[in-house]
């Protein structure tokens, strides 16, 4: 049995992750909506259920863009 300082280190780490990957495939997501189907960021953010401002800044627009 692992110490609990290390323990805890490491659900740490495996929570980390999970939410790593699942950003990176919602961002892949916003990006096939964005180019392929013309959707624009308030229409992407109501499809994944992300903010409209994280699909903006992971498109590249800026606000004054939009």
């Amino acid at each position: 049995d692992l110490h609990y300082p290390l323990r805890r280190q490491r659900q740490m780490c495996i929570r980390d992750r999970k939410y790593i990957v699942s950003t990176k495939s919602k961002k892949q997501q916003a990006l096939k909506l964005s180019l392929s189907d013309g959707k624009n960021p308030t229409q992407i953010s109501r499809d994944i259920k992300v903010p409209a401002y994280e699909i903006k800044r992971w498109l590249g627009i800026d606000e004054e863009e939009t």
